[in-house]
């Protein structure tokens, strides 16, 4: 069973940034996978708009998602991923469906059920975290929640997750100060991981520089 790594906090961040730092340092040691609780949404959403694979990656995935399309018919990419969760998916099925979704994906598939570690950037509800848990221990998952300048979570959805009904093995916020690039945030990151057991070797065994 994998480890998983939550990351919460508003759009633009870093959580993305973080992970994606993480996984350059600990891919020669670990097998890491990269995961989010919107790949549910995306995918239904893509073939409704029919969009290509590069249209994918660009309006999901770049600043694009925050700018009005004309292939959205004038609406942001964000804001039709919202509607599709909040007004649709959500009502229909609950509002843990997209956490159920995701732990069937990591107890299913197997890349992800052979990774070391899974990283998942885009927590933002406790009710998707709990339907999560039902399929992935809870004690084998850790939250960081991103803190960074102005950020904020206005024209989202999504919140700080501050308390869980189920425990996990930490929760902790996590300052990502743009003056130094990530640095400090991907090495408290690390340090918690090796503290927590998430990881055998230390930022320094991994000989860590930064990024």
């Amino acid at each position: 069973m994998p480890k998983v790594v939550l990351f919460n906090g508003p759009p633009r961040s870093g959580k993305d940034t973080i992970a994606r730092a993480l996984t350059d340092r600990l891919e020669n040691n670990y097998k890491v996978c990269t995961v989010k609780f919107a790949d549910a949404i995306k995918g239904p959403v893509a073939q409704m708009f029919n969009l290509t694979d590069e249209e994918y990656d660009f309006y999901f995935e770049t600043d694009a998602k925050d700018k009005p399309q004309d292939r959205f018919f004038g609406f942001t990419p964000r804001a039709v991923l919202i509607s599709f969760s909040e007004e649709w998916a959500k009502k229909l099925f609950g509002e843990k469906i997209f956490g159920q979704i995701l732990g069937r994906r990591v107890s299913l598939e197997r890349n992800l059920v052979e990774a070391d570690l899974v990283f998942v950037t885009d927590c933002g509800f406790a009710p998707e975290i709990e339907g999560f848990f039902e399929y992935h221990g809870s004690m084998n998952t850790g939250l960081f929640r991103v803190v960074r300048g102005k950020c904020s979570f206005k024209g989202d959805s999504r919140r700080y997750v501050d308390t869980l009904k189920s425990p996990v093995s930490f929760n902790q916020l996590l300052s990502n100060d743009a003056e130094d690039c990530g640095y400090g945030a991907v090495a408290s990151v690390l340090e918690e991981l090796y503290e927590r057991g998430f990881i055998k070797h230390s930022p320094t065994e991994l000989d860590w520089v930064p990024f």
